[in-house]
């Protein structure tokens, strides 16, 4: 059994610009009946221009943990954010955070989806923000990668030329969570597309980056009978993990790291989770099968017949 324990964290800084927090109280099945805890989602600013704004969730933090009273301020708004006050008003807290996964069917299609997150983590208020924003948006990964691939600029899209970097990090219980990361130095990209890793030869090594989160645009004009045309715009925001550097040497696979055994049997592990999910959508709606995940996004299955590596 591997010894490491990888890497996986997230630092987030900045003003809090809102949330969807909202206090619940466990049921009478549940293991405290009657304790009030907080789940939802906060959202923090961290440019001096709130235009990076970068969500952590929280999906359970009871009354008797570090942190309730932290969010119980911001939910009663005790602790302003920039949407209820303004910038200068808004309080200046960091996260201390880490990569999650968030698997579910859509109730909208039955697709299943497999969607990064930051979940959970330590809380803090602060009185004053690190100069650069470098100080304070920032990840450290574990990675165990399975293919690069070079994306073409598309102006249209606001696509700038990068290389996607696909793989799968760890959380704290060892379990897999699929990720796609974006590098956009040009020797960053020399450096990864040079790697000849493929499903059944990864590579496995540690990577520093940022979260970039922009609003993208789209715009539609429906054409009327006379009036001119409706217009409607879409604002919907584009999440990017940015990687900024990449240790020197891969890490070698073995007991002392992560052993391809290990690999395999999480894989495995993950997509038995998968099949849960899914078969639990099935019970709700009649027995209606939940399509097919995306194995780039959701399925994560490790080995197969040709031992390949279906992230």
């Amino acid at each position: 059994m591997s010894k490491k324990k990888f890497n996986n964290s997230v630092y987030l800084e900045g003003y809090l610009y809102e949330h969807n927090l909202k206090e619940r109280v466990a049921g009478p099945n549940a293991k405290t009946p009657g304790l009030h805890f907080i789940t939802g989602e906060i959202k923090i600013a961290t440019d001096d221009d709130c235009l990076n704004i970068v969500p952590v969730h929280f999906s359970y933090v009871p009354e008797n943990r570090d942190g309730y009273a932290t969010l119980k301020d911001i939910l009663e708004g005790t602790i302003p954010s920039v949407m209820s006050k303004s910038v200068a008003e808004a309080a200046k807290l960091n996260v201390s955070t880490a990569l999650a996964i968030n698997d579910f069917v859509s109730p909208s299609n039955g697709n299943l989806v497999s969607a990064p997150r930051n979940e959970g983590g330590f809380i803090h208020l602060i009185q004053k923000l690190h100069a650069t924003e470098a100080e304070r948006n920032s990840f450290v990964e574990d990675i165990v990668i399975t293919g690069v691939k070079e994306v073409d600029e598309d102006p249209d899209k606001n696509i700038a030329y990068h290389a996607a970097v696909k793989g799968v990090v760890f959380d704290y219980a060892k379990r897999l969570i699929p990720v796609e990361f974006a590098i956009y130095m040009p020797a960053g990209i020399d450096y990864f597309m040079g790697f000849a890793n493929s499903k059944s030869l990864p590579v496995f090594t540690k990577i520093r980056g940022k979260q970039v989160v922009q609003q993208t645009v789209r715009r539609y004009e429906e054409e009327s009978a006379f009036g001119g045309p409706v217009v409607r715009e879409i604002v919907t925001p584009k999440k990017e993990y940015v990687i900024t550097n990449a240790q020197a040497e891969p890490y070698e696979f073995g007991e002392d790291t992560l052993t391809i055994e290990e690999l395999s049997q999480w894989s495995a592990e993950r997509e038995k989770m998968l099949a849960s999910i899914k078969a639990d959508y099935e019970s709700r709606n009649g027995g209606n099968a939940a399509p097919a995940a995306d194995t780039a996004t959701a399925s994560g299955v490790i080995g197969g017949s040709d031992d390949d590596f279906k992230f």
